[in-house]
Parts: C-alpha cells; sequence; structure tokens
C-alpha cells in the first residue's frame, strides 16, 4: 500500500515520530492561489499550530516548509514596483515574464543538484495550492520533476516568448483535459507551480532515496503524532468560485468523491502512532463569482450531497478506529487558526498549551499596493461585501492569482 525508501536507507531519528504534519492542498499552505514564498510558508495552519504545541522539545522539532526561492512569482514584491495604472502594469508584463522563466531555470538547476546535506531531508507540511488528490496520493518527486523539466525544455525552445502558453504544449507533460476529458483552464501555468512546490516539499535535499515516495508514503514512514489532511479545493471548487462554471466544478468534485473510498482506506491504514487524522473537508464554494439565489441553492445542495457521501466513506474506513478521526468543516476553522487549534486540543489534551492559543493566527496582512486595491474591489458582490474561502487565501491572495493570469496571457504577434 505504501512505498519505501531503498534497503539500506535509514529514516534519521531527528524525523521520525514529528508531532504534527500535514498533507493536501492550499488550504492548508499559507499561500495564495498559485505563488509560494517563504514568507508564505511561515503563516501555513501547521506551522502556526506548531507555536502552540504544549510540548516545547516536539515543536522545536517540528520542521517547517521553506522555500529558499518562491514558486514562481512574488507577486507582492512585483506588485509594489509596478505603476498604479493598470494598463501601463500590463503592458510591463513580459519583464514578469523574465523573472518567471529565471526563477524556472534555477529551480531547474536546483532539483539537478547533487544531494546537499544544507537542505532538510523530509518537511513537516507537505501542501501546496492546486493539490488535487492524485497529487497526493500517487504522484512521486520523481514525477513532479519530469513535469517541471518538461515545462523548462519547452520555455528554452522559444525565448522570445517563453510564457506562450497559446503555442503547443508538451501533452505528455500536461494534460490540458482532466481524467474524464473536461477542459482544464490555467492548466499549464498552474501545472508548474504545483509541480515546482511537489518536488521541492517532498525531496528538499534531492536524496536519491526519497524520489519514488508520494505524500502519503512519506507519512507512513516517519508516524506523525497528528496528521492535518486538506483536500478539495483543487478537485472542481475553482471553476464555481472563479471559472462561473459550476457544473463542470460539481462533476469534478464528484468524481473527487467517487475515488475518496480508496484514499481514506491509506489514512485508516497508517499505522497506529499516528494517533489522530484531523479532516478538513471541501470548503463551501464562495469567490468572485456570483450566482442568482436559485443556482446558489441548486450549488448548495450538490455541494453538500458530495461533501456527506466524502464524510460518510470516511468514517466508514475508521469505522474499527473511529477515535482517530476527526471530520472538520474548514470554512470556519481554516480562517480561525485558535479554532481549530481548539479543536486538537479538546481530542488530544495534552498537546495544545491554551495559553499559547493567543498567539495562534495573529497576523495582521500588509495593506496592499494601489494597483491591487483595485483588483480587490473587483471581487465584491453587488451589495459592496467582499466574497471568498480559505485559509489566509483572502481577496488579496484571489486578485493575486487574478493578476498573475491576466499577466500570463499570451500576447498576440
Amino acid at each position: 500500500m505504501y512505498r519505501v525508501p531503498p534497503a539500506g536507507w535509514g529514516l534519521p531519528e531527528a524525523y521520525d515520530r514529528p508531532p504534527l504534519m500535514a498533507i493536501g492542498d492550499g488550504l492548508l499552505s499559507g499561500g495564495g492561489i498559485l505563488p509560494m514564498t517563504d514568507a508564505h510558508a511561515t503563516c501555513a495552519m501547521p506551522t502556526l499550530l506548531a507555536g502552540a504545541l504544549a510540548d516545547q522539545e516536539a515543536a522545536a522539532r517540528f520542521r517547517r516548509a521553506r522555500f529558499p526561492a518562491p514558486v514562481l512569482l512574488d507577486a507582492e514584491a512585483v506588485l509594489a514596483g509596478f505603476p498604479d495604472d493598470i494598463l501601463a502594469a500590463f503592458a510591463r508584463h513580459r519583464q514578469v515574464d523574465a523573472a518567471i522563466v529565471s526563477t524556472l531555470r534555477a529551480w531547474l538547476a536546483r532539483f539537478r543538484a547533487p544531494a546537499h546535506g544544507t537542505e532538510p531531508v523530509m518537511a513537516d507540511v507537505l501542501t501546496f495550492p492546486g493539490a488535487d488528490d492524485t497529487d497526493i496520493y500517487e504522484e512521486s518527486a520523481r514525477g513532479f520533476e519530469a513535469t517541471a523539466a518538461a515545462f523548462g525544455a519547452f520555455q528554452e525552445s522559444d525565448p522570445p516568448h517563453p510564457l506562450d502558453w497559446a503555442v503547443p504544449f508538451p501533452p505528455e507533460a500536461v494534460p490540458r483535459t482532466d481524467a474524464d476529458g473536461a477542459p482544464r483552464p490555467m492548466a499549464a501555468f498552474a501545472d508548474l507551480h504545483a509541480a515546482i512546490a511537489a518536488r521541492h516539499l517532498l525531496n528538499p535535499g534531492n536524496d536519491p532515496a526519497l524520489v519514488s515516495l508520494r505524500a502519503i508514503d512519506q507519512v507512513a514512514l516517519r508516524r506523525p503524532r497528528l496528521l492535518l489532511h486538506s483536500l478539495g479545493q483543487g478537485n472542481g471548487l475553482p471553476d464555481i468560485t472563479l471559472h462561473g462554471e459550476p457544473g463542470r466544478g460539481l462533476g469534478r468534485l464528484a468524481r473527487f468523491a467517487a475515488r475518496w473510498p480508496e484514499r481514506a482506506e491509506m489514512l485508516a491504514a497508517l499505522p497506529r502512532e499516528v494517533e489522530r487524522v484531523v479532516i478538513l473537508l471541501p470548503p463551501r464554494p464562495g469567490g468572485p463569482r456570483v450566482y442568482s439565489a436559485s443556482e446558489n441553492v441548486r450549488i448548495g445542495e450538490a455541494f453538500r450531497g458530495i461533501t456527506a457521501n466524502i464524510a460518510s466513506a470516511t468514517r466508514a474506513a475508521f469505522a474499527r478506529t473511529p477515535e482517530r478521526l476527526l471530520l472538520v468543516d474548514p470554512t470556519g476553522a481554516a480562517e480561525e487558526p485558535q479554532r481549530l487549534a481548539a479543536l486538537i486540543g479538546a481530542i488530544l489534551p495534552d498537546m495544545i498549551d491554551p495559553s499559547r492559543l493567543a498567539a495562534v493566527g495573529d497576523l495582521t496582512p500588509a495593506p496592499p499596493p494601489p494597483l491591487m486595491a483595485r483588483l480587490l474591489r473587483a471581487f465584491e458582490d453587488p451589495a459592496g461585501h467582499q466574497v471568498g474561502n480559505g485559509v489566509l487565501a483572502t481577496l488579496y491572495a484571489r486578485a493575486e492569482a487574478t493578476l498573475l493570469r491576466l499577466m500570463t496571457l499570451p500576447m498576440r504577434r
């Protein structure tokens, strides 16, 4: 069921039995929709929770995700230097292209470098924006690196227009449709981000023994006391919240639910040293797309039915050890780290120090630059209320992703 490193490789003692680990999508990564930086990683939910651990010796062993360079663009830094005028800003987007290409080359060179002992062998936070269940349960570091390398070869083949995703792209590297043949908007750019982030997180030190391991394998190998798991954001919700395609989004979410029983069985079969598995169910749809009242009712009913099936399959998988499972609606908990920490403290009372909860999630975002502020105004409903959901994936992050999308649209010759 789980892959293991080659014979003769031993797990370093410092990485055995961490206090907690996290796997899944951007809900637990601390990033926006696409960009990931080291600053984002410090805001990841698991990292915040580690600060509230009662056992400070265990907290000291927690290894957050670390990014030596942005994946693939520090949008906040770029925006800070852009002119206030939106049209003038987009006219300069080729400069951003060049920065992305330079960062891509640096990441590929880093992946090809010999194993280096300066990086952690493993990270405790294996979450990244855009992840779906196949990324966590099927894909390995080797596979993610192959995808990133295919992007690199494609980019080198067309230097004048390195990010012109309208030209043919190697279909074997990044499929433009999902398993059922449905189009995948922004597939190329989004998958490039996911491939680089996942490859780095799964094998930050370039250890040859780890190239075939998936995220779920690393959990089974390391046996954390607590596992946080989020999935669902990358399985159809962007279609509903961003692209105005609720039918396609609900269809993808339903197919994810059909695959989930097998995934849940893998979670239930984890070594018993994994005392608790906290699963954040898919967050309720919300975002810049505003639907009619009847459409909202239809989407809501379908979504509740799908998530009920996911919850039911999860409970069935844990039928023999129900005490190990906690299902959480992340719509509120993900936005309030203290609430999730309190839930964990209730089931593992010796794990969370209540006196440390006050500092958890006490983060005040910096005011957005003028251009970002304009984009933020696009994400308001007719009554002027801002809309959005997700762990620290605020409207700031949504506008950030929209800016990236606009900047990487191909320019016609």
